[in-house]
């Protein structure tokens, strides 16, 4: 049962692939063009998201900063980050490690789209059954 992603992505090739991917597999897809805005979205909770995919690698604020914030608003949120960066270069600067973070997990780019629909479904299932839980 397909839901909405909400997705920050700077790179616009890449922007294209996960739209076309996930509206493919039946999601809604919600664009954000900012940190600002994911934050503002979230913070309201007033939008159907059930997911947020972000790059790490933004612009004003990076998304170190702004998964931080975000776990402050809306800690229950699932989130897939994406980087062109490994796993071990965000957690050996100290920036932030997801392993063993429930609902978080990361996806090194260049990825295919079966791979991206398995972490879209493994996190939005995980989303609904901690609230059907909690």
């Amino acid at each position: 049962m397909p839901g909405t992603v909400l997705v920050l992505e700077h790179e616009p090739g890449c922007m294209v692939f996960l739209r076309t991917a996930l509206t493919k597999f039946g999601y809604t897809v919600q664009e954000a063009v900012s940190s600002d805005e994911v934050i503002r979205l979230c913070s309201s909770r007033s939008s159907a998201v059930e997911l947020l995919i972000m790059d790490l690698s933004l612009w004003v604020r990076s998304g170190i900063q702004t998964a931080r914030m975000l776990k402050q608003v809306w800690p229950s949120l699932p989130v897939l980050y994406i980087s062109g960066l490994p796993l071990e270069y965000w957690s050996k600067e100290g920036l932030y490690d997801f392993r063993g973070t429930p609902g978080c997990l990361f996806l090194e780019k260049p990825f295919r789209a079966a791979v991206l629909r398995e972490y879209v479904t493994s996190l939005i299932e995980c989303g609904r059954s901690a609230v059907l839980s909690g």
